[in-house]
């Protein structure tokens, strides 16, 4: 019976033992200078482990109902790269053109990544853009290649000089209108608020920086005008709610979809647009953010 009992004990250790370096398992710097080779660009690892790669649309002017937005308001695609049950998983949202789209969806057939949704996030901006969500489980070099491949398809540009842009606005009133803080990049100021339980694709557990974290972004054309726009993360029952908190405030939905195939729980995710007073804007978005359990 003790010698049963030593076996058990050391089972459990062992089992102990191995969970936490899962739980710890991340990309390794050795495997993130590949990926940065093939991609042609440098990766951005995460608290959480992944390794995220942007792909702003800065070759891009557009403009939503006439007003110029930043790219990384609106047209910020991205790349994330996290192990995932012995392999390595990625998971994207590229911003296309319409002439784009096609030829990058037909790039991805057959090869390691799949198009999991190709929809608007915006409506009113000229010129049109797309966007198409990404996703791929396999051996990390060769989901960085199916990825390049595509990429070669449209005119995205190679990483430029970060902007020298300010906000028009004092940060921390934002932040405090909006109840958390939140970070600067150029003229944007952008705002994360994670799941509240974790969320897995295909049994895989996602890290909120691959796609799963609800994410406001702002753009202050003036000190008395605010652009927000970005997407609430919800499950089912959240959806009207949230709804009904950015319309009373004069926010618009602008799309509700899917973005992946098989994670759980199931999510939506609410795109919005704002145009306002930004103690309105900010407003809203924190009622909102209420309304969803933030």
């Amino acid at each position: 019976m003790k010698a049963l009992s030593v076996v058990l004990a050391l089972t459990l250790f062992s089992a102990t033992l191995c969970s936490a370096a899962a739980a710890t398992q991340e990309i390794t710097p050795q495997e993130q200078k590949s990926l940065e080779q093939i991609l042609g660009r440098a990766g951005e690892r995460q608290p959480d482990g992944a390794v995220k790669f942007g792909f702003p649309r800065s070759d891009l002017h557009v403009t939503v109902r006439g007003t110029p937005i930043a790219a990384g308001l609106a047209l910020g695609g991205w790349i994330a790269f996290f192990p995932a049950q012995g392999n390595t998983m990625a998971m994207g949202d590229l911003v296309l053109t319409e002439e784009e789209l096609p030829k990058v969806l037909a790039k991805l057939s057959g090869s390691p990544v799949e198009v999991t949704a190709v929809h608007n996030h915006l409506v009113g901006e000229s010129p049109r853009v797309m966007y198409a969500h990404v996703a791929g489980k396999g051996e990390a070099g060769a989901l960085a290649r199916a990825f390049a491949a595509a990429l070669h398809e449209t005119a995205i540009p190679a990483p430029g000089a970060a902007s020298t842009a300010t906000l028009a606005v004092e940060q921390k009133a934002i932040e405090s209108c909006m109840g958390r803080a939140g970070k600067v990049k150029g003229a944007v100021l952008s705002f994360s608020a994670p799941p509240p339980a974790p969320v897995t694709e295909d049994g895989a557990a996602i890290p909120n920086s691959a796609g799963v974290s609800t994410a406001i972004n702002m753009q202050f054309p003036a000190a008395g005008r605010a652009l927000a726009t970005g997407d609430f993360v919800l499950r089912g029952e959240q959806v009207q709610p949230v709804a009904a908190a950015l319309l009373s405030g004069g926010i618009q939905v602008t799309a509700l979809h899917s973005h992946m195939l098989h994670e759980s729980p199931r999510l939506f995710f609410m795109h919005f647009w704002a145009d306002g007073a930004p103690e309105s804007v900010c407003g809203t978005l924190h009622k909102a953010l209420s309304a969803a359990g933030h």
